[in-house]
């Protein structure tokens, strides 16, 4: 969400960072993030930084981390209806994905209609259950309390970041193949992942192997050519997933 004021000026609420080092990152940023992307893409880095945006990366993300590593503005998504979405920004890390999304108070609350209020309940919906996490914050608060904006980020990410230790070598898929047989009572079968996902038998067989090497899962019963179901391996039953 844009809130359009590019003549106000910008300043840092923490001391010992100048101006010239976040305007030298933040137009590295950008224009890393316009070179990767084309077309409509990357038009809209261009012209979706407005001030609210901007004021959310000095005042809020720079004081936390000085880097923008692993974030992603306007980030492109799919919805509900098979189109395109814009995320304000997009923190990617592994298997973690954040959705932050920047409201103003007049389009998201005084002046939203009923079509756009189901509009954005619904995109939201999509998002969480595409597996993002999301979190909300209004002008006012990036304005008048970034370190609060900055603690409840700091929070978030902190509490996935001990969720997710220990996965080492597994891939993203890898670890939906682990959540799929954590949440099975019974030991699971290469064709029940392969159902659940929505990929082959062979690729689910392969991923499962491969947890098994990384003591992700253990096979139940006969030897390697004989192997039917899988559990979680029994020094990851108390792993937080």
């Amino acid at each position: 969400m844009r809130v359009v004021a590019r003549d106000r000026p910008l300043t840092l609420i923490r001391e010992g960072v100048t101006s010239m080092d976040f305007e030298t990152a933040y137009r590295n940023f950008v224009a890393s993030h316009v070179a990767r992307r084309s077309g409509a893409a990357a038009t809209r880095i261009v012209d979706g930084l407005g001030y609210a945006e901007t004021l959310f990366l000095k005042a809020v993300w720079w004081p936390m981390y000085h880097h923008f590593d692993g974030l992603h503005p306007e980030y492109q998504v799919r919805d509900y209806n098979k189109g395109w979405r814009f995320i304000d920004f997009a923190y990617l890390r592994g298997y973690f994905r954040l959705a932050m999304e920047l409201d103003g108070f007049g389009p998201h609350s005084r002046d939203i209609t009923r079509y756009n209020f189901t509009d954005a309940c619904r995109r939201q919906n999509t998002l969480v259950l595409e597996g993002w996490q999301v979190l909300r914050f209004s002008f006012d608060d990036v304005r008048d309390n970034p370190e609060l904006c900055a603690l409840t980020i700091q929070k978030h990410i902190g509490s996935w970041a001990d969720a997710d230790a220990g996965w080492g070598e597994a891939s993203i898929v890898e670890r939906e193949v682990v959540r799929v047989t954590w949440r099975t009572p019974d030991p699971i079968t290469p064709q029940k992942v392969a159902d659940t996902l929505h990929i082959s038998t062979a690729s689910a067989r392969r991923y499962m192997h491969h947890l098994v090497e990384i003591r992700w899962l253990e096979p139940v019963g006969g030897g390697e050519s004989r192997i039917r179901t899988y559990r979680i391996h029994p020094s990851r039953v108390r792993t937080m997933l």
